[in-house]
């Protein structure tokens, strides 16, 4: 379920993408096309650029290589400075001038300093999780409780993983059928540890963040509590063309597989076979699609997948958790 919010918060990975610099072949080529007109008119006959071991074709490929490097280096920059792409430290600095300031949260107890790219940035909280943080941060100013701001109060708790709140009109609720009892909202929340469920004492930090006296309203009468946990497991069996490598494809199915689990890791969280499906039908850098057919084994059935109503509120208080991920490739011929 999206979280609604007072601000612009689109969804990060909808926006369209961000203009990427011409690759080295067509900045050679420009280059060709303009030292042969440069030439031709100072006189100088030149009509043999399409020759490798011509000294003016040499020359010009290693200046195209070059500012290949420098068009590189603009879109790095201009990436590292927008929430949506940033990475690493340049998202520690993009969460530091949000208001409030949002911190990157370490996921041990004991971690090792952050040094993007290394071992240690296993002990910190994933870029994209830190993303929403950041994303969620003005929410938290609000006096007026909107909905924004319980989740962003929540998930600034360490060792949440993610949560929801829900409230009377959630899902549809009217006055006279709500999705909560009338003044009461509901924060579900999942831990970042072991399989997601909360212990009573993350429950009781989460339940001590949303204080009444500075944190929400007055007549609001929160409740924290554990999500149910679902687990499942992932298994599919990708066919692949005989010019693939098949271990290179289950590795990229893999992350891709980890990345949709991960997101749905949370109240209210949907698993659907067509997400799966989607997500290990892994393409060729030119978009091409390697994986020709595919066999979902794992999970049988989508999972959590009840619509939630006032009449049945169940499933917005369970977070699927995925326990494995199996990938198999095999070759197919034809």
């Amino acid at each position: 379920m999206a979280v609604s919010t007072r601000f612009a918060a689109p969804n990060l990975a909808a926006l369209p993408p961000l203009p990427t610099a011409p690759g080295d072949e067509a900045i050679l080529a420009e280059r060709m096309t303009d030292v042969a007109a440069r030439l031709n008119a100072a006189g100088i006959p030149y009509d043999v650029q399409a020759i490798k071991a011509d000294t003016v074709a040499i020359i010009q490929r290693t200046g195209a290589y070059r500012e290949g490097l420098v068009y590189q280096a603009y879109d790095d920059a201009i990436r590292a400075v927008l929430v949506a792409s940033a990475w690493g430290p340049y998202l520690d600095h993009l969460g530091a001038t949000q208001t409030p300031a949002v911190e990157r949260r370490p996921l041990v107890a004991d971690p090792r300093p952050y040094v993007y790219g290394t071992d240690s940035a296993a002990d910190w909280e994933e870029d994209d999780d830190f993303r929403d943080r950041i994303q969620l941060a003005p929410e938290t100013l609000s006096a007026a409780g909107p909905e924004g701001a319980y989740v962003g109060l929540a998930t600034d708790v360490d060792g949440v993983r993610a949560a929801a709140a829900y409230g009377p009109m959630s899902f549809g609720g009217t006055p006279d059928a709500p999705f909560t009892p009338l003044g009461q909202v509901h924060v579900p929340v999942v831990a970042e540890a072991d399989d997601g469920t909360a212990g009573a004492d993350l429950v009781g930090a989460v339940q001590a963040a949303l204080r009444p006296d500075d944190r929400r309203p007055l007549a609001d009468f929160a409740i924290a509590s554990a999500a149910t946990i679902l687990p499942y497991a992932i298994e599919v069996v990708l066919y692949v063309g005989p010019g693939a490598d098949p271990r290179l494809v289950e590795i990229e199915a893999e992350k891709r597989l980890a990345v949709l689990a991960r997101r749905q890791r949370r109240p209210a969280g949907l698993v659907k076979l067509l997400l799966i499906a989607g997500a290990a039908s892994v393409t060729a850098s030119d978009g091409t699609p390697v994986v020709l057919d595919l066999d979902v084994i794992s999970p049988p059935a989508d999972v959590n997948a009840d619509t939630i109503t006032p009449a049945n509120p169940g499933p917005a208080y369970c977070a699927p958790s995925c326990t494995g991920i199996t990938v198999r490739a095999e070759i197919r011929d034809g």
